[in-house]
């Protein structure tokens, strides 16, 4: 059986004050986008995790496994497997990718011990904050640690983003702890971008996202690449998913992919790392 694995991008990011549970408070809206990681499952005598991306952590310290056990001691016992995944997703990139596949595989599992739809998301944040969004899959504000799920219309489907990784990743928890040095609370505008998508559009000025100075704290190569996608792509602006180290932007008519295709090529063709025109919007779990 192959999983589909989607990833997501952030449009807007609160971020409040640590809390003594050593979690920030955070708002946002989370939407799915066509990027996707392959996850192979065979049957097999030995419950394993393999991937052929290099830096992919494999066996117990992948949040596949992790997911695996928590639906067996939770919902039932499951049919043991080989799990490989070929990831599409960058690494420590802001989109979610090691939640997605988690994600997939509860959804999975879910479905496998016979359950009806849609997959239930409670308590599947003990494997990660963000893993409850992507059991569900659809797009959502996603409050307090990020598990608090609101569902938010899907009226973004088939809209065009581009998105452009450096090449490295930055690590979530350390960006975090530069955002206890040098962040500040911002005017919290997610009730705008959630306003925006109730009309089938995007509110630019609702999408700040608080992480990305911090991020620049991190690793300040970040900031310069910024500065060249919006030099490169002017006037377009770009906009930090998560943690970093992704940008996406939009063209002015996000429904027409002409643009969005002008742009992967033209960053291409300035050697940026990883680049993808793709589409918001929820795609197929598994085949």
């Amino acid at each position: 059986m192959i999983l589909w694995a989607q990833a997501k991008i952030n449009l807007g990011l609160w971020v409040g004050p640590r809390q003594p549970t050593g979690y920030h408070l955070v708002d946002t809206v989370m939407y799915p986008i066509e990027v996707k990681d392959r996850i192979v499952l065979e049957p097999s005598h030995t419950l394993r995790c393999d991937s052929d991306t290099p830096g992919v952590p494999v066996g117990e310290q992948n949040l596949m496994m992790r997911a695996y056990h928590w639906a067996r001691e939770h919902w039932g016992p499951l049919p043991t497997v080989r799990m490989a995944v070929q990831k599409q997703i960058p690494l420590g990139a802001g989109l979610g990718g090691g939640s997605a596949d988690a994600g997939a595989v509860l959804r999975w599992a879910w479905h496998e011990l016979g359950f009806g739809p849609p997959p239930a998301v409670e308590g599947t944040e003990a494997i990660g904050m963000d893993v409850p969004f992507f059991v569900s899959g659809r797009p959502a504000r996603a409050r307090h640690y990020g598990e608090l799920l609101t569902p938010v219309a899907d009226r973004l489907q088939g809209f065009w983003v581009v998105l452009a990784n450096p090449g490295w990743p930055l690590a979530t928890h350390v960006v975090y702890r530069a955002w206890d040095e040098v962040g500040r609370e911002s005017d919290n505008r997610i009730s705008e971008v959630i306003e925006g998508i109730e009309r089938g559009e995007l509110a630019v000025d609702g999408l700040q996202n608080d992480l990305e100075k911090a991020a620049f704290r991190v690793d300040p190569r970040l900031q310069a690449f910024r500065q060249a996608l919006e030099r490169w792509l002017f006037p377009v602006p770009c906009f930090l998913s998560g943690s970093g180290a992704t940008y996406y932007m939009l063209g002015s008519d996000p429904a027409d992919p002409e643009w969005a295709y002008w742009a992967q090529d033209r960053l291409r063709d300035r050697g940026v790392a990883w680049v993808m025109a793709a589409r918001l919007g929820m795609g197929k779990d598994e085949e």
